[in-house]
C-alpha cells in the first residue's frame, strides 16, 4: 500500500511539474501575440490609408463642383528653348518642367480659350510664368503672360490682369487667355521662366484652333493665385 501511495505521489508530483511546464509555454506563446498586438492594431497604416483617401482634396474639391470634360484640343509642352543660349535645347533639370510633363488642354469661357496646364504641379515648380498665343496667317496675336505667383513675370509683356490670366481650381492650373474662340490659327501653349539677366527659359506646345472641339467650362469655383 505504500508502495501504490508512493507511486501515486510520484505521478501527481509529475502531473503538477507537466502542468507548470504547460504555463510557462502558454506564457510564451502570450508574448509574442501581444507583441505583435501593436502591429495587427497598427494594421494602422490601413486605417491610415483613409486620410490619405480623404486627403485626395482634388477628388473631394472636383465632387465640391469643379471638374473638366474631355477636350478635344491638347497638346503635351515639349518644345524647348533658353534666350541665354539660342540653338542650344535646355535639359529637363534647367526647365521649369520636364518635357512632354504638362499638357495644355484647351477650353473655353465667355467666348475665350482657356488653357488647363495638365500636369503642372506649382509646389514642385515653385512661381512660374505660363504665357499663350495664338498664329494666324498674318502672325501672332493676343500674346500674354500671367504668373502664377509673385514676381514670376518681371519682364514679360504684356502681362494680363486678373480675373484673367491664372485661375487656380484646386490643385489644377488653368489660364484664361485673351484669345477669341472665333480666331482661326495655331494655338501655342507655353510655361516659361524668366531670369533676373532677362534670358527667358521655357517650353511649349502647338495644337490647331478649333472652338468645336474646346468645351464651354465654368470657373465660378476657382480662384486668382494670392500675391500677384
Amino acid at each position: 500500500m505504500r508502495l501504490v501511495i508512493l507511486l501515486v505521489a510520484v505521478l501527481m508530483a509529475g502531473v503538477v511539474f507537466a502542468a507548470c511546464g504547460s504555463d510557462d509555454d502558454n506564457g510564451d506563446n502570450v508574448v509574442p501575440a501581444t507583441a505583435e498586438a501593436p502591429v495587427d492594431d497598427g494594421d494602422a497604416p490601413d486605417d491610415g490609408d483613409a486620410p490619405d483617401d480623404d486627403g485626395d482634396a482634388p477628388d473631394d474639391g472636383d465632387a465640391d463642383g469643379f471638374s473638366l470634360p474631355e477636350s478635344g484640343l491638347a497638346a503635351p509642352l515639349t518644345d524647348t528653348y533658353d534666350t541665354a543660349t539660342p540653338g542650344v535645347a535646355p535639359s529637363d533639370a534647367d526647365l521649369p518642367v520636364p518635357s512632354g510633363s504638362v499638357t495644355a488642354r484647351w477650353y473655353q469661357s465667355g467666348g475665350l480659350y482657356v488653357v488647363y496646364y495638365d500636369g503642372l504641379d506649382l509646389a514642385l515648380t515653385g512661381p512660374i510664368c505660363p504665357g499663350n498665343s495664338i498664329q494666324t496667317a498674318t502672325g501672332f496675336e493676343f500674346i500674354t503672360n500671367a504668373p502664377t505667383g509673385a514676381g514670376a513675370c518681371l519682364g514679360a509683356s504684356p502681362v494680363l490682369q486678373p480675373p484673367a490670366g491664372v485661375q487656380l481650381c484646386g490643385d489644377d492650373v488653368l489660364y484664361v487667355t485673351s484669345i477669341r474662340v472665333a480666331t482661326e490659327g495655331t494655338l501655342f501653349g507655353t510655361i516659361e521662366v524668366y531670369r533676373e539677366d532677362a534670358t527667358i527659359i521655357g517650353l511649349t506646345s502647338q495644337v490647331a484652333a478649333d472652338s468645336a472641339a474646346a468645351p464651354e467650362i465654368d470657373l465660378s469655383s476657382c480662384q486668382i493665385p494670392e500675391g500677384i
